[in-house]
């Protein structure tokens, strides 16, 4: 993760706020620059606990062809497509791989376009300081809160799980119920795998 947090303080940001790193070979963390040590911490953690009950944690190999289902690209309506990893990060439960993606939750604002490709919140908005043309727009914007997405990354086996915070609960203090779901509904989509003959 400390490879990753380097590629994350590096990058720039789009209009919508979210982190786009350069580098496509990342965990699947999805985040502002506000939000990117809150994201990282949380995916270490997480990580950590399920490889401390047996569940192997990694970029999905190529050769297993692994999909990220393209909701996950979605999740906004910003500027641009949402980065996305090269790759899955998958855990395996009991064999079975489970994609994992943590995101900064988005929310609407109504952000005030400045000039030169700028957009600021529209409570910050000050006619003296911002003299000529503007406009307004509404946006999803990274909030600081942290979604964990958990989904089958088989194309045919639909099961996905996701989780929010809010500001009165706070993911890191659920990370045991989560995985014991997470494991349960690997359990269901290992029988299905192997009702249809796949993967095992």
């Amino acid at each position: 993760m400390k490879q990753a947090e380097e590629h994350y303080r590096e990058s720039e940001h789009g209009v919508d706020g979210y982190l786009r790193p350069r580098k496509k070979l990342l965990p699947d963390i999805i985040t502002s620059r506000d939000g990117a040590a809150r994201c990282l911490r949380f995916a270490s953690d997480l990580f950590h606990v399920l490889e401390s009950r047996g569940h192997r944690v990694m970029i999905a190999p190529a050769f297993e062809r692994l999909i990220r289902p393209d909701p996950l690209m979605t999740k906004t309506d910003g500027a641009g497509a949402l980065w996305s990893p090269l790759r899955p990060t998958v855990a395996y439960i009991h064999g079975v791989p489970i994609g994992l993606c943590v995101m900064e939750a988005a929310a609407k604002k109504k952000l005030r376009y400045v000039g030169e490709g700028r957009y600021i919140p529209e409570k910050d908005y000050r006619p003296d300081r911002h003299p000529g043309p503007t406009s307004t727009v509404e946006r999803s914007m990274p909030t600081g809160l942290i979604e964990l997405i958990a989904y089958s990354p088989f194309h045919g086996f639909p099961w996905v799980k996701e989780w929010a915070e809010t500001p009165k609960w706070s993911l890191g203090s659920g990370i045991d119920g989560v995985i014991t779901v997470i494991e349960g509904g690997a359990v269901g989509l290992g029988i299905e795998l192997e009702k249809a003959g796949r993967y095992f």
